[in-house]
């Protein structure tokens, strides 16, 4: 670890004072936020120019283009297995979650490489999903789907069979431990309870 990247608390202090969040609608949240997701996707810092919104946050394309530099130039770990996964869809013309769906790859060499590292997230994320869904019908089985959405669900239970306690036990399953190309984490959720009477209740 180099010195010159290390900060004393005072100047963390003074770092969060200086650039906190002006809530949920500042324009840089939102920069944040949508620019992570287009250029996880994006060949290259131009993709963040296909942001949603980020037309609407008053930034010339030059600093867009430059923003997205940045975020680049500190994820060189990311950066370089983008790319590798990329050469290896394009030369094979296949593309695997991380469980292992297959989707096999058309076009040239740079549709494959775009469309199988898509594929690679994708499918992951949408693999993940499904098997927690099929968890939680599989533990509960009066359960039933009523909307699956990029990032969540919306679960409906009958009243009797679920007590408080089953949140607990679909936390453990929803959160658990994923393990997937050499690596191991876990996916945080928030949870709400949605009564019969419309009343939210958060969990």
């Amino acid at each position: 670890v180099q010195t010159k990247h290390l900060h004393t608390a005072p100047e963390v202090g003074a770092w969060r004072e200086r650039y906190k969040w002006g809530g949920g609608d500042d324009a840089r949240r939102h920069l944040a936020k949508t620019a992570r997701y287009a250029l996880l996707y994006s060949e290259d810092h131009r993709g963040i120019l296909n942001a949603k919104g980020v037309e609407k946050l008053g930034y010339s394309r030059p600093q867009l283009e430059e923003f997205g530099r940045a975020y680049l130039r500190a994820k060189p770990l990311f950066v370089a297995a983008k790319t590798a996964a990329q050469v290896e869809c394009g030369r094979t013309g296949m593309a695997r979650s991380g469980f292992g769906r297959l989707r096999r790859l058309h076009g040239d060499l740079r549709a494959r490489s775009k469309e199988g590292w898509s594929h690679i997230i994708s499918a992951t994320v949408s693999d993940m999903m499904n098997l927690t869904l099929i968890g939680i019908q599989a533990n509960i089985p009066e359960s039933w789907l009523v909307v699956n959405r990029h990032d969540g669900a919306e679960i409906g239970f009958p009243e009797s069979v679920f007590p408080r306690t089953s949140v607990t036990s679909l936390r453990a399953l929803a959160e658990r431990q994923w393990q997937f190309w050499g690596h191991s984490f876990t996916c945080p959720a928030t949870w709400a309870l949605v009564r019969p009477d419309g009343s939210v209740e958060k969990v």
